[in-house]
């Protein structure tokens, strides 16, 4: 979402680019069969001796460059554009690719015009790509967590905002997984997590990933990343069935989060597991915003705003004034 506001405001192409290959990588690497999204990648892998070290799948040396990219002259270029040296930027003397030579200074330096210079790139990063894909993978989390879930819907809506792409669709079929899996209808409660047979053990199996587990009670912050999802989605598709939604979600915080009496949200829900105390944010964490601020701040005023509900403000009003 930095890099979409850094388009808007700049305009700069390479911000788009970076969004369109960070959606990419997440529906390559970290959607469910079924639309949600996985929870994280392992950093280690098993490097080419067979040990597990850091990176592993990811890095590069001008050798392993020069053995997945047939011509000469694309490996080089490949090496310069990403930085891939002898003494590398990682360990054991290996590279994480970043940007390091500017497709004006790569034309120049090797007297080609800019779309043979991109074409030869391409064809580069393709056989780079394929030959990674013989790697050991990392291993990956595949638990599907709400609160991330929404936090990726939220992305997906404001890309296809933006950059007027079909990641919509994309993160309507995560939103739908939510409500399949996640979302009890008729107790009106969201539990936090499902994990099921992964994409690649249903395979091997031949089975699908409808035997899969869901536990624990949703947090707030499941239902304020989840409900401010389906907001964004609201408002990229128009589709009323997200605002529905998100309407169900907030009449479940209000139930179940919100102490009148105080005038507070509550980060675990009543009912839920047995602690000395509720635990509850008020102030900012280093990381990100207090889910009570920032759900009363965004989502639910702008829910007020679309539906007319008054009844939303006595929830809303101490959550922004104590934030």
């Amino acid at each position: 979402r930095a890099l979409l506001s850094g388009y808007q405001v700049t305009g700069r192409e390479r911000y788009a680019e970076a969004v369109r290959g960070t959606f990419e990588f997440v529906e390559r690497e970290l959607t469910h069969p079924e639309g949600g999204f996985y929870a994280t990648l392992d950093a280690e892998s098993e490097d080419a001796a067979g040990e597990r070290e850091e990176g592993a799948f990811y890095v590069w040396t001008p050798e392993t460059v020069e053995d997945a990219v047939e011509d000469d002259t694309d490996a080089a270029l490949f090496c310069d554009r990403y930085g891939v040296t002898e003494a590398g930027n990682f360990e054991h003397g290996t590279t994480v690719l970043t940007e390091s030579a500017s497709i004006e200074a790569l034309a120049e330096a090797y007297d080609l015009d800019t779309p043979a210079l991109e074409e030869r790139l391409e064809r580069a990063r393709e056989q780079a790509f394929e030959a990674r894909e013989g790697r050991p993978r990392p291993p990956r989390d595949e638990k599907v967590l709400a609160g991330w879930n929404g936090l990726m819907i939220s992305a997906l809506a404001e890309g296809a905002l933006v950059l007027d792409e079909g990641y919509a669709e994309t993160a309507a079929e995560a939103l739908s997984f939510c409500r399949e899996y996640l979302w009890d209808a008729d107790a009106g409660r969201l539990n936090r997590r499902f994990k099921g047979v992964s994409e690649r053990s249903s395979e091997a199996r031949g089975t699908t990933s409808r035997g899969g587990d869901v536990g624990i009670p949703g947090y707030l912050e499941d239902y304020a990343f989840l409900g401010r999802g389906a907001l964004n989605l609201y408002e990229a598709t128009g589709n009323v069935g997200h605002l529905a939604f998100a309407l169900e979600l907030g009449r479940a915080v209000c139930e179940a989060f919100y102490d009148e009496s105080a005038a507070t949200l509550y980060f675990t829900p009543t009912g839920g597991e047995s602690l000395l105390a509720r635990p509850q944010e008020v102030t900012d964490a280093s990381t990100s915003p207090s889910r009570s601020s920032r759900r009363t701040r965004g989502r639910w005023s702008r829910t007020r705003c679309r539906t007319a509900r008054s009844h939303w403000r006595p929830t809303t009003t101490p959550s922004v004034t104590s934030s």
